[in-house]
């Protein structure tokens, strides 16, 4: 039985880098293909620096509460947004590469 491994890439490049391909992706691809290229190539690693930063920062909250209810729910409902947050980008490109595999278009990761 073979157990499913997600691949991660390593980014390559800085931040200025990759907002130049953004704006050039958007610029120069007139078709559908290049347009969910460059969402998906944008939104993931985003999302993914999002969810940790909110974790961590949600987590700080939760261990300084002291016990005070207040403060006790509003860490766990950050928490539980972040995740509810980044299962919802991780459903969108899904959805994004769903409709690229119904619509034939050949996206090719780096």
């Amino acid at each position: 039985m073979k157990i499913l491994q997600p691949t991660v890439y390593a980014a390559s490049g800085d931040f200025n880098d990759l907002l130049t391909n953004l704006q050039t992706g958007m610029r120069d691809s007139k078709d559908a293909e290049g347009f969910i290229q460059v969402i998906i190539d944008f939104a993931l690693p985003l999302s993914t620096i999002s969810v940790v930063l909110l974790l961590a920062f949600s987590s700080y909250k939760l261990m300084m509460s002291k016990g005070d209810p207040e403060k006790l729910r509003d860490a766990k409902d950050q928490i539980t947004n972040a995740v509810i947050g980044f299962i919802f980008v991780l459903v969108s490109v899904g959805i994004l590469w769903f409709i690229n595999d119904l619509l034939g278009l050949s996206y090719v990761t780096d």
